[in-house]
């Protein structure tokens, strides 16, 4: 890739301003995110932090340290949670500009491909929700960076490569397939070499015995994360060519990216730039093979767009250099101008829809699934209060078959570990609460049962239970909560 001259002075000046603006759009991110409730996966997460582990019964345990962590310095507030994204991102995008550079990326270029970057839809939606995706690209970028280093001459970087494959394992299982990309790469004659290089096995065992504990819980654990992952992998759905699966998930690429961003790196696929620059070949080996992977998921059963977001770094690498490098100024402007613009909209949706009079719906508002929350929240003290007040908060237990009802309830109000309780229905445990926390069939304390399930289910179990309120709420008309309060006294 050919350099650009440019002054040691002028790069730092234009690096400082990068890093000024990446901080004030995470902040703003973290402003806005701060005034939304918490999502069902977060309030799960938050609570799992509440007992820290090596596993969890849905996802590896990074998300719920990195969550703990910062409720310890920023105190058990939402702000708390939501400022984990917005940090995250902040740094994948640092580490994205750095990782530029390193490739050999003019500073023009390194920047422009950063803001498309930290700016695309992906970023912008997930900049704003506590996910394992945001600390998934984190390390995988991370774990790029250090293994290109390690490729051009900077073995001993075998050890942060290995640092970073474990941490993001402890993220998300798909970060195996960094692993596939780092295999496809030392196949390649310019390193083959590397195989013969003992920090490259040292630093397999570095990733190895960061991730081992996880493997250890699950295999003492009946292997829970595992076995969810299978199951979410398939959806229900029975393994065959579902071509339209696969049709909605390319297209789902290109809206979470960009039109103009992705059409540009198909483009420049088209000019077959990995043909001499190790770079490049780099780049792709690092993210298509995980692009291909979700695809061969989707057209045999199903994928979510987001799960193939670590391969979008590839995407943003080729899209920025056909823009910049070919001088398409209009094309950058109205990628960055789309960028901005759904930005904006997301970020504005609150005024934008009261002064437009959109209607909340499942079809109209990107944060449905978050608006009845606060209801429930309110539900569950106004019923504490008036029938149970001599109760502290830190004592008040709750119960149900719901673990989204179970982590909402909890971790908005507070509560400590144990005084949410999994009703396991079926004898089965199904959740973390279940696990963890089961309902006794006779509690030696007052619990609040909230659920859906029917008077006659809830009677048969607890012949003694008193119903306290029927809740409905209906904040989004077409997805109402609906549910029915019940005291479990001894």
């Amino acid at each position: 890739m050919p350099g650009e001259a440019t002054t040691p002075a002028r790069l730092g000046f234009a690096s400082m301003g990068l890093v000024v603006l990446l901080g004030a759009l995470a902040l703003m991110r973290w402003l806005v995110s701060s005034q939304l409730p918490l999502s069902e996966d977060e309030a799960y997460y938050t609570a799992w932090s509440l007992t820290p582990d090596w596993g969890y019964w849905t996802k590896p345990p990074l998300i719920a340290w990195v969550i703990g962590a910062f409720r310890e310095v920023l105190g058990p507030t939402v702000d708390a949670v939501r400022a984990v994204p917005a940090v995250a991102f902040f740094l994948s995008s640092l580490v994205f500009h750095r990782l530029m550079h390193d490739l050999g990326a003019p500073a023009r270029m390194a920047l422009v491909a950063t803001l498309l970057f930290a700016t695309m839809p992906l970023v912008s939606f997930y900049g704003l929700i506590a996910t394992t995706d945001g600390l998934l690209m984190l390390c995988w970028l991370l774990a790029m960076r250090s293994a290109w280093l390690a490729l051009e001459g900077a073995p001993r970087q075998w050890l942060f490569t290995g640092l970073w494959v474990g941490l993001g394992l402890l993220s998300k299982y798909s970060m195996v397939v960094f692993l596939g990309s780092l295999g496809l790469a030392l196949l390649q004659p310019r390193w083959r070499a590397h195989w013969r290089s003992p920090w490259l096995y040292v630093g397999a065992g570095v990733a190895a015995l960061i991730f081992a504990p996880n493997l250890w819980w699950n295999w003492t654990q009946g292997s829970p994360t595992l076995h969810h992952t299978a199951q979410i992998s398939g959806g229900g759905i029975a393994y065959g060519w579902h071509w339209s699966s696969l049709l909605e998930f390319w297209l789902a690429q290109w809206a979470i990216t960009g039109v103009v961003l992705m059409l540009g790196f198909v483009l420049w696929l088209k000019r077959k730039p990995w043909q001499n620059a190790p770079a490049v070949a780099w780049v792709l080996t690092a993210c298509v093979p995980l692009m291909l992977v979700i695809s061969v998921q989707a057209l045999s059963t199903r994928a979510h767009a987001n799960w193939a977001a670590p391969a979008l770094v590839g995407v943003v690498f080729g899209g920025a250099w056909w823009l910049e490098q070919g001088r398409r100024v209009a094309w950058l402007n109205v990628a960055l101008g789309l960028h901005v613009a759904f930005m904006a909209a997301l970020y504005g949706y609150d005024p934008l829809a009261q002064r437009l009079n959109i209607r909340p719906s499942v079809f109209t508002d990107p944060f449905w699934t978050l608006r009845s929350w606060p209801h429930l929240n309110q539900a569950v003290v106004n019923t504490w209060w008036t029938q149970a007040s001599e109760v502290p908060r830190t004592e008040w237990r709750i119960a149900s078959e719901d673990r989204g009802i179970l982590a909402q309830v909890q971790a908005t109000l507070n509560l400590p570990a144990g005084n949410a309780m999994g009703w396991v229905i079926r004898g089965v445990a199904d959740n973390h609460f279940d696990q963890r926390f089961p309902l006794p069939s006779q509690p030696a304390q007052p619990v609040l049962l909230i659920t859906r399930q029917s008077a006659s289910t809830v009677k048969a179990q607890f012949a003694h239970a008193q119903p306290a309120q029927h809740v409905i709420i209906r904040r989004i008309p077409d997805a109402p909560l609906d549910v029915q309060f019940w005291w479990l006294k001894p």
